[in-house]
């Protein structure tokens, strides 16, 4: 799932961020679960967007646009990938996902939930 913080960090990502209940519910029910948070796919967003921001193809349109998402989807997609979560840095944790705010936390949840920090 594309979503969630750095672990340790106290702001919620985007998706997390808009329904937070619903955030809470799927870290703690959804069977093998991998979470690709900001740390795992947004380095790097702002200088790509920026290096983008002359050229016309649709892709630099979208990622000029919203690079966060032109970025951050294909990544968390590629991570759900059968052969994409070998190219991450991936953190088994205990973790919840706090319903008023959305911020994911290695608190010893109930549930285990494998955790994408970066691109290998």
């Amino acid at each position: 799932v594309m979503g969630g913080n750095a672990l340790g960090a106290d702001e919620p990502e985007f998706n997390f961020a808009c329904d937070p209940e619903a955030a809470a519910l799927v870290v703690a029910t959804a069977p093998g679960l991998r979470v690709c948070g900001l740390d795992a796919c947004a380095p790097g967003v702002e200088a790509a967007a920026a290096a983008l921001r002359h050229e016309t193809s649709v892709f630099a349109s979208l990622y000029t646009t919203d690079a966060y998402a032109a970025r951050c989807d294909p990544v968390a997609a590629f991570l759900a990938s059968s052969t994409g979560a070998a190219a991450f840095d991936v953190v088994s944790a205990a973790a919840s996902v706090d319903e008023a705010t959305g911020v994911l936390t290695a608190d010893g949840g109930a549930r285990s939930v494998a955790v994408a920090t970066r691109l290998a």
